[in-house]
């Protein structure tokens, strides 16, 4: 793929370009008769999970499993 598009094809087929551009990971020049107006580029992918984020920075230090209150 290009790395220009004509706004007129971008318009006909926007998801198969979207597809390619986070399989690529490369931009893409939007042109409007042969004009760049936009530039789209995938997202950079964050390096910290927000599972497991916090994994390591933790430590049970008693019984977790046992009520916190007493039952009488």
């Amino acid at each position: 793929m290009s790395n220009k598009v004509a706004i007129g094809d971008f318009q006909s087929h926007c998801l198969e370009i979207i597809e390619d551009l986070q399989r690529t990971h490369q931009s893409i020049i939007i042109t409007k008769k042969n004009i760049p107006i936009a530039k789209l580029e995938p997202l950079e992918e964050s390096k910290n999970s927000i599972i497991g984020m916090m994994k390591g920075k933790a430590k049970i230090t008693g019984d977790i499993i046992r009520p916190i209150y007493d039952e009488k």
